[in-house]
């Protein structure tokens, strides 16, 4: 059919041309993970742990913040608690009471945009920073976040978030997925095109987010909302490669498909909100690509898996007629199935291209473990083969079970 055709090869384009053009950015950089930068200043910091039913993991993230090594004079920690219904607030007081730099503020269950606002507007740090309660901290994050903000024009500084240690195959590829995410977003911190903020880690001017009237309240992705916000009024945004955060990942599949559908729906309605600056001169190339890329990954993702279907189930229709004749007997219908293989009936050009772009892959993957100081195969092998031929799959089936969402715009944090 010509317009399948024309749809993989549409695909085919898009997904070249981004993947050489980060490959050609990754080229001209000489020292991609950076030097690190000695701290030789030490402004008051707040760490603010927006909590909503967290007792199983509250008090290893408090405890990694209150060790941070920074002089604790100038060290807040501000748990906010959205109205919890278990153990969490009992927790953190306990945890209150040992660390004077440690304080509790209580919220009826208000959202994540709400907790992080109380936060901004009555901490008392010039640097502001969220640290989601499922995740913990290196000790020495704030000595390679904080140098980056003499330059006058950053506003925010985000770590290098990585998983947990993994459970199973699918934590596994989403550590893999990490990885590869925070090379990308190095890269594009090249060219002040960074999408989102994430909730581990990241340390912000709190100036700066006073005057962007802090987060905003009901939004599915606060922290991409926020970002897109910063890029907006041209503020810039650098990847640290040093500082290292390590957050927990989805140990289910339901659990997966039901964070990334809130991903994704949240960088769908913000992206449709910051549609003007798509394809706008004005923001570079974050104009040109990020933005337009939040609803053009779905829109791959979900072609890539219809366009997979078709494929799959055009040539086996007459399979599945003959199938009614022996009254689906499978096991005689297999005995009396031959196969042959032509080599002139290969699609070489298809193969071609798909040399062309596995190769790119794995030369990205190699350098995303390589500069965040990480070995490829330290988990195993199963999983980043699973990785590189089944996980995008995922990703895009994930879009598909979204569509039925897009109009229905609540969603609980």
């Amino acid at each position: 059919m010509i317009f399948t055709e024309v749809l993989l090869w549409v695909i085919y384009f898009i997904s070249l041309y981004f993947v050489i053009f980060w490959l050609l950015v990754f080229l001209e950089q000489e020292n991609v993970r950076g030097t690190k930068k000695k701290l030789n200043f030490f402004p008051i910091v707040t760490v603010t742990i927006p909590a909503y039913n967290e007792e199983n993991t509250i008090e290893t993230t408090i405890i990694s913040a209150v060790n941070l090594n920074y002089p604790k004079n100038k060290l807040e920690i501000l748990v906010v608690n959205d109205g919890s219904t278990d153990k969490t607030r009992e927790k953190v007081l306990v945890l209150q009471k040992k660390y004077s730099n440690v304080r509790l503020i209580d919220q009826k269950n208000s959202g994540k945009g709400v907790a992080l606002n109380k936060a901004l507007y009555s901490c008392k740090g010039e640097y502001f920073v969220c640290l989601d309660a499922d995740s913990v901290i290196e000790k020495n994050a704030l000595q390679h976040l904080l140098p980056h903000f003499k330059d006058e024009k950053v506003a925010c500084v985000l770590p290098l978030m990585k998983s947990k240690k993994a459970k199973n195959l699918l934590q596994k590829m989403q550590f893999a997925e990490y990885i590869v995410n925070i090379f990308y977003k190095k890269l594009m911190g090249f060219l002040n095109s960074i999408p989102v903020a994430p909730g581990p880690f990241s340390v912000f001017r709190k100036q700066v987010l006073i005057d962007l009237r802090g987060y905003e309240i009901n939004n599915l992705t606060e922290d991409l909302e926020l970002t897109l916000r910063l890029q907006k009024h041209h503020y810039k945004i650098i990847q640290d490669m040093h500082a290292e955060v390590y957050t927990s990942t989805p140990l289910t599949f339901k659990a997966f498909i039901r964070q990334r559908k809130r991903w994704y729906k949240g960088g769908f309605f913000n992206a449709l909100k910051y549609r003007k600056m798509m394809f706008n001169p004005e923001y570079g190339d974050f104009g040109m690509m990020p933005v337009p890329l939040l609803v053009v990954s779905g829109i791959i993702g979900i072609s890539m898996i219809l366009t997979l279907l078709y494929n799959i189930l055009k040539p086996n229709i007459i399979t599945f007629l003959n199938l009614r004749h022996v009254d689906f007997d499978f096991w005689t219908f297999l005995q009396n199935m031959s196969f042959s293989f032509n080599l002139l009936d290969t699609d070489f050009t298809n193969l071609f291209i798909f040399i062309i772009m596995f190769a790119i892959t794995l030369f990205i993957l190699y350098s995303a473990f390589k500069y965040t100081g990480e070995k490829v195969f330290a988990q195993g092998k199963i999983h980043i083969v699973l990785f590189l031929f089944f996980y995008f799959f995922m990703l895009g089936i994930t879009w598909l079970l979204l569509v039925p969402e897009l109009f229905h715009k609540k969603h609980k944090w």
